[in-house]
């Protein structure tokens, strides 16, 4: 119910918020003073963030239906990262690369909800390493304990304990345009696909996501 009361407050609000930044993107195009051109700036970011809030909140709250297919984590993750290593990790001089990847790694999983997961956990991951740090995201094939289990770390500063614990609650960020539901997405959609979400973090390590996911083993 809660969930359904939140979907219809986002979607009745979808409409306004696009007629503001109809006439915010009017008031851009203008020859305005210095001042004025900076409130614009101010509303047209504030507008995306809400837009980018909005979407977030429908995905968290939304039933979500999954169309599992086998596929290899390795191949996902290898071309995820191919075609997002421009728009995520070249603009602060990062490198983003898969350090490991075993071919027999292979999952159940709905395609276009794997790559949310990944997408934004590694977003998360660029935005909190240092220019030019190297992200890693790694795959390994436990077939003893029937898991894949995919790995991401980037060496940026520790998450406090205290803050460590509440980072798949809805609405706590760490940062301070976030909008606090990223993570709980993608321990949402690690959840509902049956696998299990963990992080550690220290100043040795830098910060790690652990996604162990049920092996998926064809039938002959």
């Amino acid at each position: 119910s809660i969930g359904e009361f939140a979907s219809g407050i986002a979607h009745e609000l979808r409409t306004p918020l696009t007629t503001l930044s109809i006439a915010v993107e009017y008031f851009d195009r203008l020859d305005l003073d210095e001042k004025a051109s900076k409130r614009v700036e101010l509303a047209r970011q504030e507008a995306a963030r809400m837009k980018r809030l909005l979407e977030e909140i429908l995905l968290y709250a939304k039933p979500v239906d999954l169309h599992l297919v086998p596929v290899s984590a390795s191949q996902v993750l290898a071309q995820f990262i191919d075609d997002h290593r421009e728009e995520l990790a070249a603009p602060r001089r990062q490198s983003l690369v898969l350090a490991g990847a075993d071919a027999d790694a292979r999952i159940m999983a709905d395609p276009d909800r794997l790559t949310q997961i990944l997408l934004n956990l590694t977003q998360n991951a660029c935005e909190a390493a240092p220019e030019g740090a190297c992200i890693v995201w790694t795959v390994e094939d436990a077939p003893e304990t029937g898991t894949v289990r995919l790995e991401l770390r980037n060496p940026g500063d520790p998450i406090p304990a205290d803050r460590l614990d509440r980072l798949t609650e809805p609405f706590f960020s760490t940062k301070p345009s976030g909008t606090g539901l990223g993570l709980a997405i993608v321990c949402r959609l690690t959840l509902i696909h049956g696998g299990e979400l963990s992080i550690d973090s220290d100043a040795t390590q830098g910060t790690r996501v652990r996604i162990l996911f049920p092996r998926h083993t064809p039938s002959s």
